[in-house]
């Protein structure tokens, strides 16, 4: 299927279920086939039983994702910039990927990701020293590598990241991210007011370095993605693809 449309509801028995364009709502499911969605959409339910599930967004609008698979992979991408979404996704054998490319550190994303004999890699925004929903990732999953986004500008700190996050057995991987204010929105953008006031009165009182730095951070902005950085987890999802 290929258009525009408010609602889609879309079924198949034995073939594969897709469609491209911009749908408020989808609604696709698939017996024994792939179900595949790419464009626009804000309310998204995908489920297939034997095939594969995947969601990949143009607009940065997604506020619900549901993709469940029983004996195939899941892959979510989300467009850079998303900012607030909730997405609920399983599968019994197969595997979980999410992308979400520079949703900022400020974020108000949810994610549950289940599955039973698969495999996961997280990825999550780091906020002060500790990358963020991965107690709750390890509690639902295995974790087949976890890769931290943030502003690090050491080593020593990227390491403390990595040693606070107390990974057993699944790879580490860190990305340099970008942050500026103009995408913060709602309470969050308020709460960083607040701390904002707060670093300028620790400025005036101290002068410290490091409270220097994050108003700096906060009002200039900070723009350290790097394509290249992620060739390291791309060749290491590539070789666990086989």
């Amino acid at each position: 299927l290929e258009g525009n449309a408010a609602s889609i509801s879309l079924s198949s028995m034995s073939g594969d279920v897709q469609a491209r364009g911009v749908y408020r709502n989808a609604d696709m499911k698939s017996t024994s086939g792939d179900v595949e969605l790419e464009g626009e959409g804000e309310q998204i339910r995908m489920n297939s039983v034997s095939g594969d599930v995947t969601v990949d967004l143009k607009n940065i609008t997604a506020r619900s994702i549901q993709a469940r698979s029983t004996s195939g992979d899941v892959d979510i991408d989300l467009a850079s910039g998303t900012d607030s979404v909730h997405c609920s996704v399983s599968t019994v054998s197969g595997s979980v990927h999410n992308s979400i490319p520079d949703a900022g550190s400020v974020a108000k994303l949810q994610i549950q990701a289940n599955s039973v004999s698969g495999d996961v890699i997280f990825l999550g925004w780091i906020m002060g020293g500790e990358i963020q929903g991965l107690s709750e990732a390890k509690e639902s999953f295995h974790l087949l590598a976890v890769a931290g986004v943030g502003m690090m500008d050491t080593p020593d700190e990227i390491a403390k990241a990595k040693e606070k996050a107390a990974l057993e057995g699944a790879k580490f991987f860190f990305l340099p991210g970008d942050f500026h204010m103009e995408n913060v929105t709602g309470m969050l953008k308020l709460a960083i007011g607040l701390v904002r006031k707060a670093l300028r009165v620790e400025i005036k009182k101290s002068n410290d370095p490091a409270a220097v730095e994050m108003l700096e951070r906060i009002e200039n902005g900070v723009d350290k993605f790097d394509a290249n950085a992620l060739a390291p987890l791309t060749a290491f999802v590539c070789a666990q693809m086989g």
